[in-house]
């Protein structure tokens, strides 16, 4: 500290002591007589006034109420400008949202067709866009529309999983957006649902969406709906992975969470789930541990 306070004052003492006369150095190296260092404040000595800056002492200099008149304009004009600009950008967004729309909303649009334009959506910058696109995907998982392999392979190969975990990521999206997202992504990662969802689970695993999962059961206690999506989600993913058993089994926490949901929750939905989860997670490494055994 007191080595620090010494080169302060030393800097300070060498910024005020140049010799009497001596120029500082300008650009180009030369010396700049107008930045003398001077002891005394002599007016006769100090650096002429800028001639455009002369009308300050209100002598020959423009007249201020115009000045401040075609500023006024000028801001007028700005914000008409923008205003402009964000009415044409809102017809241009309701115009994209009803053609998309009309499509996602037509019965005779096959889901052949229609699942890259929901992955497409989802990436979107627009949380309604975003929002109706996993709405209609969640919808198609649920009632089965399409066979379940075909589905899965088309998210997985129009990047929709990638989206769907960046809906998870979002905290500016409903809540409702966030549960059709769990729908999907737990009903894709099921091999009980999509016989290839073992391709599923590696993307998944590659995008640590994992994690997002037992993020999502946490920040979802104050939302019970959210939570029981959450909860599917994980119970479907620990009935195969053996991985991410393992990871949920070694957070004693959470095992201690999900046991307190599954026999004192108010909701029969929860517990039902949570008891999933903790039997699928115990069943996944039991026949880990003896298929390692085997081996």
């Amino acid at each position: 500290m007191a080595n620090g306070l010494s080169d302060a004052h030393h800097l300070h003492e060498q910024v005020h002591a140049l010799p009497e006369g001596e120029a500082v150095i300008g650009k180009g190296g030369e010396a700049n007589p107008r930045w003398r260092h001077k002891t005394a404040a002599d007016p006769a000595q100090l650096p002429p006034v800028r001639e455009e800056l002369m009308w300050l002492d209100g002598e020959d200099g423009p007249d201020l109420d115009l000045v401040a008149e075609e500023l006024h304009l000028a801001h007028v004009a700005a914000e008409r400008e923008r205003s402009r600009a964000l009415r044409e950008a809102e017809v241009t967004r309701r115009e994209r949202e009803e053609e998309w729309q009309s499509v996602t909303d037509d019965p005779d649009v096959p889901l052949e067709l229609l699942i890259p334009i929901l992955a497409a959506l989802m990436c979107s910058d627009d949380s309604d866009e975003v929002g109706c696109a996993v709405m209609r995907l969640a919808l198609a998982v649920d009632t089965e529309e399409i066979d379940a392999s075909v589905l899965g392979t088309l998210v997985r190969d129009n990047f929709g999983l990638d989206a769907l975990v960046g809906i998870l990521r979002n905290p500016t999206l409903s809540e409702s957006v966030i549960q059709a997202a769990l729908l999907v992504l737990g009903n894709l990662g099921s091999d009980a649902v999509d016989p290839q969802a073992e391709l599923t689970r590696d993307r998944l695993r590659a995008l640590n969406a994992y994690d997002d999962f037992l993020y999502c059961l946490h920040a979802a206690s104050a939302d019970e709906t959210t939570l029981i999506y959450a909860l599917g989600a994980v119970q479907n993913i620990c009935a195969i992975d053996p991985c991410f058993a393992n990871e949920c089994a070694r957070d004693g926490a959470l095992i201690n969470w999900m046991r307190g949901l599954a026999h004192s929750s108010e909701n029969e939905r929860v517990q039902h789930y949570a008891r999933g989860c903790i039997q699928n997670i115990d069943s996944t490494l039991e026949h880990a541990v003896a298929v390692y055994e085997e081996g």
